[in-house]
């Protein structure tokens, strides 16, 4: 409407021009210069009330937007906020926990520190406990069970004098003849009074350390092993030989053998004390073949079953086997003779 008003202004002051004495010339330059004016005019209108629009629209954009944000923001900031506290909490919860652990460890090593206390002062009992034994052990006197009262060390040193003479004679057998002179030897003193009093009673004699040390003569017993019955002998000869020793008694029971078929060779001698030469004990020597020590052995651990019936045919087949071991014996005795004829040969 602006513009349309204007081109009609502008008509009308052109026709008053064209009249006037500038002519029509003027008029149509005037016309057109005023209907750029107008044109120019309306779209500068067109183009600021668009700006205004516009600017209106984001202004109302903006003020719409405006509480969103807050909104958006008020939210982050609570999140945050509740991150920070969830982060604290858990800080402090695993603080907790760190220092409870602490506390149990601390209380597992003040435990473990006191358990060792306990056990190196329970080690340390036990070792003194275990220290007065060993000298309660090593003092002269021996326990009460034992009838052989402060005499036992003086057994002890006779039984290993015998022990140690015969080893030296079984090396000097060795090295002349290549030979050992016995298989093995085992000792035993009889410890217990039990056993003792036993001897003594079936000898009627009072159970006491005296009769045991010297009216029963088997207190302290060696027995020696040898391969073959020629080495009987050659162990009786060497037991003569050692200095302190007197041999008292001999039975003889390889050759001249029990009822049961037991054989052995005994020797009771009386030797002298190392540390005491004016003391001397009964020593029992008992000399047997391989054959003949696994006979006795299995006839003893047979000797003590009870219950056992047909004792009668259990005996004579002991006897039997003694036998058997007997012609055994001879038999190896004979090819040891037959080997040593051939060697000499």
């Amino acid at each position: 409407m602006g513009v349309c008003g204007g081109l009609s202004t502008m008509s009308t002051l052109a026709l008053e021009i064209a009249a006037s004495d500038y002519g029509w010339s003027y008029a149509i330059v005037s016309l057109a210069a005023g209907i750029v004016s107008a044109i120019l005019g309306a779209l500068f209108g067109t183009w600021a009330s668009g700006a205004k629009r516009a600017q209106r629209r984001a202004q109302q954009h903006q003020q719409q937007q405006t509480p969103r944000c807050s909104r958006v923001s008020a939210r982050r900031r609570a999140h945050i906020q509740n991150k920070s506290q969830n982060k604290s909490v858990t800080h402090r919860v695993s603080r907790a926990t760190q220092k409870a652990s602490e506390n149990s460890q601390r209380d597992t090593c003040a435990q473990a520190s006191q358990a060792l206390k306990s056990s190196r002062k329970q080690a340390a009992s036990n070792h003194k406990e275990f220290a007065m034994t060993e000298t309660a052990s090593a003092a002269p006197s021996v326990a009460p069970e034992s009838i052989y009262g402060s005499y036992r060390r003086a057994m002890e040193r006779v039984r290993d004098s015998v022990i140690e003479a015969l080893e030296q004679a079984n090396a000097r057998t060795k090295e002349s003849t290549g030979y050992s002179l016995y298989e093995h030897v085992n000792t035993r003193i009889k410890i217990r009074r039990i056993h003792a009093r036993k001897k003594c009673e079936r000898k009627g004699l009072e159970a006491n350390a005296y009769n045991a040390l010297t009216r029963v003569r088997d207190a302290i017993g060696v027995r020696v092993v040898t391969r073959f019955i020629d080495d009987i002998e050659l162990v009786v000869r060497e037991l003569e030989q050692i200095e302190g020793v007197e041999v008292v008694e001999k039975k003889d029971y390889v050759f001249n053998a029990k009822l049961n078929g037991y054989r052995s060779y005994h020797v009771i001698a009386s030797v002298r004390d190392p540390l005491n030469p004016a003391s001397a004990y009964f020593v029992e020597v008992q000399i047997r073949t391989i054959a003949m020590d696994s006979w006795a052995a299995l006839e003893h651990e047979l000797k003590y079953k009870k219950g056992i019936k047909n004792q009668e045919r259990i005996v004579a087949e002991l006897k039997r086997c003694a036998d058997e071991l007997a012609s055994c014996d001879m038999s190896m005795q004979t090819i040891r003779h037959l080997m040593n004829e051939a060697e000499s040969e």
